[in-house]
């Protein structure tokens, strides 16, 4: 996977990665990167290095003060590239359509080719690990993205939770496999779907309690609402989910369609039609690595080695940039110098 985009395809003819992103309905995308354009590598590590910063970009969430000092990076710019990084690790390359990930005005959306190797309750609350790519798995490892076996999903829950978002959306689906995560930056109770209920609903509002609020806000944020994703959002257990979701059938705020496990419930006519009335770390230290040293740690990954000339010239460094980027990796005990005079360079450890 370190190749190039012919050589991967060879070994696997379904391989393909895309990342898009839409922020209006007037164009098909407004930024697109796939793996077969030809104008890049195409492999999965310079992918997830060409998208990271895109997707993480003008995340609207307010900034953290960690010793008076303002820090930009948070809980979710890190939970959302370990969402990135496990999609990759995680995917069967054998099976079609390959990797998507979309970034909208209010989502996220990540869907790869596989099946779940253990249980959507597992997954969801973390501290299982399965790979099914051990050796990509090890080499972010390395790089410090999804180094806490089983831990990605939990630490994606937490950062949404923090937020005050509606609950991550864990999807699985057949024929073919394949895994969707939909992570949405809105509040769980947004302002224009409580006016909306309120205004239908009059007096009978105060009558639902604060998960039925729930059940109704997500069928109107996500289109309709399953026994599942009620799970997911309530953190309880399906008969309590189906004893909510068919109480505001009875009442005439959802309706079903569907049987089984399959059951999807949308908001009735009565509300619907009000809408308008609102708009491993292997042993070294768990420091953080920054953007810079990650990626010179990855050069290093791809080429086995870097100098300091290759440093300046390929990340365009001064050249005291660069042997502080080398002292911080050889002090975290990831890389280690050899040779002397002219002839040193950095390998990994």
């Amino acid at each position: 996977m370190f190749g190039e985009d012919r050589s991967i395809t060879d070994e696997f003819p379904k391989y393909f990665l895309d990342y898009r992103e839409k922020m209006s309905q007037e164009v098909r995308w407004d930024y697109r990167v796939i793996s077969s354009d030809g104008t890049w590598s195409g492999n999965i590590f310079d992918f997830y290095f060409k998208i990271i910063n895109r997707i993480t970009d003008n995340l609207n969430i307010p900034f953290r003060i960690v010793n008076g000092l303002r820090q930009e990076d948070t809980r979710v710019h890190e939970a959302v590239r370990e969402a990135v990084a496990n999609a990759l690790i995680h995917a069967d390359y054998r099976l079609p359509r390959g990797i998507v990930i979309e970034k909208g005005k209010t989502f996220f959306k990540i869907s790869n080719p596989r099946s779940l190797r253990i249980t959507r309750e597992e997954a969801l609350k973390g501290g299982v690990s399965d790979p099914r790519n051990e050796n990509i798995f090890k080499m972010f490892n390395i790089l410090g993205v999804g180094k806490r076996a089983g831990s990605g999903l939990e630490n994606v829950q937490l950062a949404w939770k923090e937020q005050e978002w509606l609950a991550p959306d864990l999807e699985e689906l057949y024929n073919p496999d394949r895994i969707c995560l939909i992570l949405r930056t809105v509040s769980m109770l947004p302002e224009e779907s409580i006016s909306l209920l309120k205004s239908v609903l009059k007096v009978k509002y105060n009558e639902l309690n604060r998960e039925e609020v729930m059940a109704l806000v997500a069928a109107h944020q996500e289109e309709y609402i399953t026994n599942n994703r009620l799970q997911q959002l309530l953190d309880t257990h399906a008969l309590k989910s189906n004893k909510i979701l068919s109480t505001l059938v009875d009442r005439g705020y959802l309706e079903s369609d569907g049987t089984g496990r399959g059951t999807k419930y949308f908001l009735t006519d009565m509300i619907k039609n009000n809408d308008d009335v609102t708009t491993t770390t292997f042993g070294v230290s768990e420091k953080e690595l920054t953007f810079d040293e990650k990626r010179v740690l990855y050069y290093i990954i791809k080429n086995e080695y870097i100098t300091t000339k290759l440093c300046v010239e390929t990340f365009e460094f001064k050249k005291t940039k660069s042997v502080e980027i080398f002292n911080e990796l050889i002090n975290l005990g990831r890389i280690q110098r050899v040779g002397s005079g002219s002839k040193i360079r950095y390998i990994l450890k």
